[in-house]
């Protein structure tokens, strides 16, 4: 039973004032049109891959059309990863298909998919609680076989695109049943998490009380009120596992988790894996990426490593991993930033010398920048920064009244409404500067832009978020300058500041002129010396105690043969800042000055760095210590067991890696192991020209390495010196030139000098006997 809250009190009280549109009728907009016409009922279930597939950047597949070109009518569209789309175009320009479509061709995977679609979308408004029956659903798109049923927020975007003035257009079920809960439905009263559209279906009932109401209300104004800052319900948290039965068709096909998930990392956000060659470091990297990024769906998948491998690929398109390889050439220009020449745009091809970003540099500004806090508090994804002076620098009424009520003004207020004023008519006396104040204040100032009110020509007294447009008003409030007339609505995140922009704005001084972007410092850049100034972000609507700034998606930076490179040359001074501790957000976090473009600089927590090592390359020193101490090390030993039972002609292959290991380890380490991956085709193809080639191309180069070509200690460990008879010996002598001692040296020295010439037997790498010698093994 449905029992109003204070919160639906609340969604009232906003749809009456009508802060914005709530009567749009979203069938009648060009751009709801455009799309069905494109894409009519009818045509569904004949699309071609071209027509359904995205990915290929046209923006004009159906799929784009659900995922992005819908949104600004329908809202934002929460599909988690492109596989939800079940077929499309990958990155390499392959067609990507759902595991349980593999097996049909291309156009029939999309056929299928299209059946399901169609039915749905084809659903009237009063009768879809069938939706929610994936039984129903098949048999009404006439398919015998239940391969795979699309995810729950397709079906409510389906729904909502062809039903747009009757559902509700959210395609989250988890933000459906937070709203739900908020508004007045207790929560056992709301449908299982298997039944998000009647889950949908309820929520349009209290839709429907509150145009009882309000009439001109439409489901676009209601969905646009339930989200609106104003109103301050929008769910801070999208709950990644709400049903823990869902069956792995649910959880592969789910569309809407994972979506602004709180996601958990590691122990130590610094991390290498280190073992011998040969053990699958680099394959392993793949693994602890995403249990860092995505642990759940880790989890769900991890036996399936091509769809491990194409959620990593998504994660690396979207920078959120980035893949850097050590070298002895790799500096600390390269890593973290370096002057490069380049040409400037005059035409005239004149030299230049600019500071570029390492990848270092890239990733952490890249993950400063995203926080979940920012699309909670309404930042844009690249927002400008602007600042502006509120009646001069001083405490003023005006000041103070547009930080208590959300707003910025500025003066002017006898040039009447901006958006229309001829701001080059000489009546108006408007110099240079004012007019492009007032042009950046009415036009290029946009929603999710961060202003700065000035509180000295060093300090920011107030940092706020554009929250909407520009307007006029003739009317100004009590206490406000009557000039003050054109505003913008703000969401002021931290006022009463004294904040010092001196060294983000390379220790330059604001200027007299009222509005102008400020270009010489980011909004990432900004938000990392706030929480190094311990400067809370409050959002005023939630009346919240502080947004913790560090809260931020993980991200993943992976050093390949990291022990490779000059570690200390190409860290440099930022060895100390990448310690746990000193990260920002962290209570002993260091920043550091960087030689080159002279920002201050520190690494976020949520920037994960894991490396791989090479313990058996001699050709490099030990790791340096003040790194290693720096860093967790997981051990990546050689796995025989993952061979046992692998057979070829005789030759147990597990046991024959075990017994070499353990004589290297005797004749030298545990670090010059041999790894198990090498011998892993021989899972697949068990012929001895492949144990052959393995040990041509792997096994033979690396022992020659670890024992300096001793043809003694090689043969010690492939057991050569107790061959049976009639056995090939591995290694040979190799007097296949002819010259004897005596020839190349003398009857004289020739019993002096100990012939060390060897050869590898090829007769042996064909012999399984030779091979079941060494583990002194048959079948």
């Amino acid at each position: 039973m449905f029992t109003p809250t204070h919160r639906f009190e609340q969604l009232l009280s906003l749809l009456r004032r009508s802060p914005f549109p709530i009567d749009r009728v979203a069938s009648t907009n060009a751009l709801h049109q455009d799309f069905v016409r494109t894409f009519p009922l009818e045509r569904l279930p004949h699309l071609t891959i071209d027509d359904y597939c995205i990915g290929k950047g046209d923006n004009s597949s159906f799929s784009w059309w659900l995922e992005r070109g819908l949104q600004p009518l329908l809202g934002r569209y929460m599909p988690g990863t492109s596989r939800g789309h079940q077929v499309h175009w990958k990155k390499d320009g392959t067609l990507y298909k759902h595991r349980k479509l593999r097996d049909l061709g291309d156009q029939e995977a999309v056929t299928y998919t299209m059946q399901i679609q169609h039915a749905i979308a084809s659903a009237t408004p009063d009768e879809l609680a069938w939706v929610d029956d994936d039984a129903q659903v098949y048999a009404r798109a006439g398919l015998e076989s239940h391969r795979v049923m699309i995810g729950d927020g397709r079906k409510l975007r389906l729904l909502s695109a062809y039903h747009p003035d009757a559902v509700i257009p959210i395609s989250s079920s988890e933000h459906i049943r937070h709203f739900l809960t908020e508004l007045g439905y207790p929560a056992a009263q709301v449908p299982s998490v298997k039944k998000p559209v009647a889950r949908m279906m309820l929520l349009r009932e209290v839709f429907e009380e509150a145009r009882r109401q309000i009439p001109r209300l439409t489901v676009h104004g209601f969905m646009q009120a339930l989200y609106s800052p104003q109103l301050g319900l929008a769910p801070t948290k999208e709950a990644a596992v709400e049903d823990t039965t869902a069956t792995e068709a649910d959880a592969e096909s789910s569309e809407d988790v994972a979506d602004i998930d709180d996601v958990e990392g590691p122990a130590s956000v610094n991390t290498i894996l280190q073992g011998p060659p040969g053990t699958g470091k680099t394959y392993a990297t793949i693994d602890e990426a995403l249990r860092v990024l995505d642990p759940d769906f880790f989890e769900k998948n991890a036996e399936d490593r091509p769809v491990l491998k194409e959620r990593y690929d998504e994660l690396a398109e979207a920078k959120r991993i980035r893949f850097v390889t050590f070298h002895q050439s790799f500096s600390y220009e390269d890593f973290v930033e370096g002057i490069r020449p380049d040409t400037d745009n005059s035409g005239a091809g004149q030299i230049r010398y600019v500071v570029e970003p390492g990848i270092f540099r890239q990733i952490c500004e890249a993950a400063s920048g995203a926080p979940k806090q920012d699309v909670q508090l309404g930042v844009g994804t690249s927002p400008r920064l602007w600042k502006i002076s509120i009646d001069g620098t001083g405490q003023s009424p005006t000041r103070q009244y547009c930080l208590t009520h959300g707003e910025a003004r500025i003066g002017w207020g006898h040039v009447g409404d901006l958006r229309n004023a001829d701001l080059t008519d000489p009546a108006f006396k408007l110099g240079s500067n004012d007019r492009s104040t007032l042009g950046d204040f009415s036009q290029n100032i946009q929603p999710g832009d961060i202003l700065l009110c000035i509180g000295s020509a060093t300090e920011v007294a107030a940092v706020g978020v554009v929250q909407g447009e520009y307007r006029y008003e003739e009317a100004v409030p009590a206490g406000v300058r009557p000039d003050y007339k054109n505003v913008l609505p703000v969401k002021w995140l931290a006022t009463g500041l004294r904040f010092s922009i001196r060294e983000l704005n390379a220790d330059k001084r604001f200027t007299l002129k009222t509005v102008y972007e400020i270009d010489r410092f980011t909004w990432p850049e900004l938000r990392q010396a706030l929480l190094a100034g311990d400067v809370k972000m409050t959002d005023p609507d939630k009346q919240q105690a502080g947004v913790p700034l560090s809260q931020t998606e993980p991200y993943v930076l992976i050093i390949d043969e990291i022990n490779r490179g000059n570690v200390s040359r190409i860290f440099g001074e930022l060895i100390t800042l990448i310690e746990s501790s000193k990260r920002i957000g962290a209570p002993e976090a260091l920043y550091a000055t960087l030689p080159y473009s002279r920002k201050r600089f520190g690494v976020p927590v949520n920037v994960h760095l894991i490396g791989t090592m090479n313990t058996a390359d001699r050709s490099l020193t030990g790791l340096d210590i003040a790194l290693r101490r720096r860093f967790a090390f997981k051990d990546m030993p050689p796995r025989p067991e993952l061979l046992d039972g692998v057979l070829v002609e005789g030759v147990d292959v597990g046991k024959m890696l075990r017994t070499m290991n353990e004589r290297i380890e005797v004749l030298l380490d545990r670090d010059h192991c041999l790894g198990h991956t090498y011998f892993l085709p021989l899972k697949r193809n068990r012929k001895l020209d492949q144990i052959a080639a393995i040990f041509r191309q792997n096994v033979l180069p690396l022992l020659q390495e670890y024992f300096f070509d001793d043809a003694e200690r090689i043969g010690w460990v492939l057991n050569d010196p107790n061959a049976p008879s009639g056995v090939e010996l591995f290694i040979r002598s190799d007097t296949a030139s002819g010259s004897t001692l005596q020839r190349l040296f003398g009857e004289a020295n020739a019993a002096k000098v100990r012939d060390n010439r060897w050869a590898v037997n090829e007769s042996a790498l064909m012999s399984a006997a030779s091979y079941q010698n060494i583990s002194n093994t048959g079948a």
